[in-house]
């Protein structure tokens, strides 16, 4: 697996590694300001460009889960099931209701799109 650090919004540097989760290859793009986000091997940077359908569907439901629920966590979200606050943590957080997440164009579009696919793949 590939670890990317991301020095700015829009240049990587790859490091070789292994061990870190499911496809992530960077847990930090920053943009002055903002809090640490991250990136994936397989899709790239959910913060920086827009994911395409055919991408997202050979993606298994459990990574389409854990990169959907990132995105909340690292724009402050408070998860509230004990299954999402056990493996995302609420530390941090600062928004219960989950239409008050400050989300990027970017965000707000892959998470419709890792929605849709999670509903044709009949995700739990």
């Amino acid at each position: 697996m590939k670890v990317i650090a991301l020095r700015s919004a829009l240049a990587c540097i790859a490091i070789g590694a292994a061990g870190l989760g499911a496809g992530l290859i960077g847990g930090s793009s920053r943009v002055e300001g903002q809090p640490l986000k991250n990136c994936y091997e397989q899709i790239g940077c959910p913060h920086q460009r827009y994911f395409k359908v055919a991408e997202v569907r050979g993606i298994s439901c459990q990574f389409l889960r854990d990169v959907r629920n990132q995105i909340f966590k690292q724009n402050g979200y408070c998860f509230r099931s004990g299954d999402a606050k056990r493996d995302y943590d609420n530390e941090g957080c600062k928004y219960a209701n989950v239409a008050d997440v400050p989300l990027n164009a970017f965000e707000k579009q892959n998470i419709a799109v890792i929605r849709q696919v999670e509903r044709e793949k009949n995700c739990s």
